[in-house]
């Protein structure tokens, strides 16, 4: 992965969200297949894609209530820079 100045990245997120399709990330050094379901912009301009996993919930959430209380669930979808997508080849 190389690092990408804010507006190549942003032109890569919504290349990626306008071809579709399932794709490949990392999480905790395992391998998922994820499919595109959102695009939005997150702090300072940047486009993050919402990705969502094909097989389980691998992803960990929290909700911070305040007051010292937080809630960590499991889920299936999560938030992705588009450079840490990669497309799957065929032969997969």
């Amino acid at each position: 992965m190389k690092k990408m100045s804010r507006l190549e990245s942003n032109h890569l997120a919504v290349d990626i969200f306008e071809q579709g399709g399932i794709w490949k990330t990392e999480n905790t050094d395992r391998k998922l297949l994820v499919e595109i379901v959102g695009l939005r912009v997150a702090e300072l301009g940047m486009i993050v894609l919402d990705v969502r996993a094909l097989e389980g919930k691998p992803f960990m959430r929290t909700i911070d209530y305040g007051d010292g209380y937080k809630k960590r669930f499991r889920s299936e979808y999560s938030s992705r820079l588009p450079e840490y997508l990669t497309p799957i080849d065929k032969t997969e």
